[in-house]
């Protein structure tokens, strides 16, 4: 990828490693929606138009690494209400 160039990918398949994430269908669900319908509806408007899955994952995660926080909150959350 061109470095600073937001119509290239900001990595490449053989540079990202696969890990096993676990979350229940509904969640899955509703991280999909997000990624279609909005993540993607944004980066659009910026006229990105092929930002890969391992881009959106990676990026996901380095937003929760980035929030620790709020990572635990939302774990918290999920634990009153179950």
């Amino acid at each position: 990828a061109t470095t600073g160039d937001i119509h290239e990918t900001a990595f490449n398949y053989d540079e990202a490693k696969q890990w096993p994430i676990y979350a229940r269908p509904s969640t899955w669900e509703e991280y999909d929606d997000a990624l279609e319908l909005d993540i993607e509806r944004s980066l659009r408007k910026q006229d990105v138009r092929n930002a890969s899955k391992r881009e959106l994952h990676d990026a996901t995660l380095r937003l929760a690494a980035e929030n620790p926080e709020l990572v635990a909150e939302k774990l918290l959350e999920a634990r009153r209400e179950g």
